[in-house]
């Protein structure tokens, strides 16, 4: 692959572990080790970016229900489902760890966590 002129070359340090690791993943991806690293990293960039457009929205969604003054309506079943799949793949990304703070959040603002 022929580097474009925007492109900048870095030199990366590894542990042993972590090198073998990536070496198999890219051998079994058929590519070479800086360009599975190179799409890793890109790909990790891409869903940090809908995670946090997801987030934002689940904030939107947070601020409205708590200012709103009014008995909340019935959420119609589809939306229900958008609703959880959303935070089920959400969590996915965030991971255990992620998720564990974001329930100790909501402890700390007084709301129950869904588990």
């Amino acid at each position: 692959m022929p580097i474009r002129p925007e492109s900048v070359i870095l030199q990366l340090r590894l542990d042993a572990t972590a090198h073998a690791r990536y070496s198999r993943e890219a051998a079994s991806a058929r590519k070479p080790l800086a360009t599975y690293l190179r799409e890793l990293l890109e790909r990790r960039n891409a869903l940090e970016d809908r995670l946090a457009t997801i987030e934002h929205a689940l904030e939107e969604l947070a601020a409205a229900a708590t200012t709103r003054q009014a008995q909340p309506a019935k959420t119609p079943a589809s939306d229900q489902a958008v609703i959880l799949e959303m935070l089920i793949v959400l969590r996915q990304l965030a991971g255990p760890q992620k998720a564990d703070l974001a329930q100790k959040e909501l402890k700390r603002r007084g709301i129950a966590p869904w588990s």
